[in-house]
């Protein structure tokens, strides 16, 4: 047997007047204020090539195995199998492999909601919603 919710919800044509010039006002504060963001990010992004740029010149290819006292303290690159000792398991399922990690995500869903909107315009401007939430 599903539920249901019902909410009525009235705005004057004041209101609705108010509210328009308010996002009109937020807008333009976004618009401001995510150019400003994409300077910033565009600038960071700048200095992170630079930065690989300049890692890219010094890097030291070195073999894993035998260990260089001669590359302390330098930035070096080497590649090499991943092996691990035991199996992972996940006690929870009861499941295990040889892997370096488990990743178990869970998710669980409740209910499905349905929502129906039906809006009637007033003279005088004024507007009536009503909404309509079912759950299943």
């Amino acid at each position: 047997m599903p539920d249901s919710f019902v909410e009525t919800n009235s705005t004057s044509w004041l209101s609705r007047i108010v509210g328009s010039i308010t996002g009109v006002l937020f807008g333009i504060v976004f618009v401001i204020g995510s150019i400003a963001l994409l300077f910033w990010n565009e600038g960071r992004a700048v200095q992170t090539a630079r930065s690989l740029s300049e890692g890219g010149k010094v890097v030291v290819d070195a073999a894993p195995a035998p260990v260089d006292p001669g590359n302390e303290g330098k930035l070096i690159h080497l590649s090499g199998d991943t092996k691990t000792g035991a199996p992972v398991a996940d006690r929870a399922f009861g499941v295990s492999a040889t892997a370096l990690q488990f990743l178990r995500i869970a998710e669980m869903y409740q209910w499905k909601e349905d929502k129906h909107q039906e809006t009637h315009k007033s003279i005088g401007g004024s507007e009536e919603t009503v909404t309509t939430y079912s759950y299943k």
